[in-house]
């Protein structure tokens, strides 16, 4: 008898708590809903996430010993940033590659796109040069930090950079788009562990395919930004369409754009610009160029 009216009253201590805390159950069930439902779309927010996982890009390069020889390739003498040393790579990246014109063979070979990634590295001379190329051929060094680092949101930027990217936002404001800098400058050990993070997660394949390895990330420069946010749906975004219009009028390129994978050998990244000046950033609009490598070689890396 006692244990049955023991069992009442709990029973009605639950019911007169349920009643009077309807409200609050109601309000915290909602909220863990929302919240599994923003994980399983959009990623814990603790978790930063480049990009989600892709297939990763084969290249292998030539294979030197089993090519044909072949002459050099007729007219490519007369192009300012052919190389007579590397005829042997220029003929044997032809041999490959056939559909290649022979501009694109000399300017690939003089990028090391004839190489596989990180099989051949250059340590940028200058660092501090907002030209500078960096890529899977081209790092900085280990210690290098930007001398004139200056914050913006967040983030930091060179202040060249920074002060470009300030008025580029106030524009697109006063045009309806809401820009804002997700990521700046990342220094060499941060990009040790983030590298490290996406290699244990997707295996050094793929994670290459859309992490720097330490070194090699533009981010160490603080001059390249990642815009809004880190997904490819971001290109087809009235912000992510006047970002990629507009960005060389301040001196900005989308750096790692969707027909230049096979260049870059980086995926699709429409929220990634790179600052290399105004007059670059308008040589290179108005001559129609989409691949930084391609600029790279024909003026910068030969120009006086």
């Amino acid at each position: 008898m006692v244990i049955y009216i023991v069992m009442l009253k709990t029973l009605d201590a639950i019911k007169t708590f349920w009643k009077s805390n309807l409200i609050i159950i109601f309000v915290i069930v909602v909220a863990l809903l929302a919240f599994a439902l923003y994980a399983l779309f959009s990623g814990f927010p603790w978790e930063s996430r480049e990009v989600a996982v892709i297939e990763p890009i084969v290249f292998t390069g030539p294979d030197i010993d089993d090519m044909e020889e072949r002459s050099m390739l007729e007219g490519a003498d007369t192009l300012w940033y052919y190389d007579p040393a590397r005829d042997e790579r220029y003929a044997k990246l032809a041999a490959l590659m056939p559909g290649l014109s022979v501009d694109e063979v000399v300017w690939w070979v003089d990028a090391d796109l004839d190489m596989p990634p990180y099989s051949v590295v250059s340590e940028v001379p200058d660092p501090e040069s907002v030209t500078a190329l960096i890529s899977k051929y081209n790092c900085l060094p280990e210690d290098y930090t930007p001398p004139d680092l200056v914050s913006i949101g967040q983030s930091m930027l060179r202040a060249e950079a920074a002060e470009a990217m300030y008025e580029m936002i106030r524009d697109a404001a006063g045009e309806g788009r809401r820009l804002w800098v997700q990521s700046g400058f990342r220094s060499f050990d941060t990009q040790v562990s983030l590298y490290e993070r996406y290699s244990a997660r997707d295996g050094a394949e793929v994670a290459d395919i859309y992490s720097a390895r330490p070194g090699h990330s533009e981010h160490q420069t603080g001059l390249a930004t990642d815009l809004n946010s880190i997904t490819e749906s971001f290109g087809n975004t009235n912000e992510g369409i006047w970002a990629a219009e507009n960005s060389w009028r301040y001196g900005f390129i989308m750096r790692y754009t969707e027909e230049n994978t096979d260049i870059t050998r980086y995926k699709y990244e429409p929220w990634h610009f790179r600052y290399i000046g105004r007059e670059a950033a308008e040589e290179y609009h108005a001559f129609g160029f989409s691949s930084y490598e391609e600029y790279w070689v024909k003026y910068v890396k030969y120009r006086a």
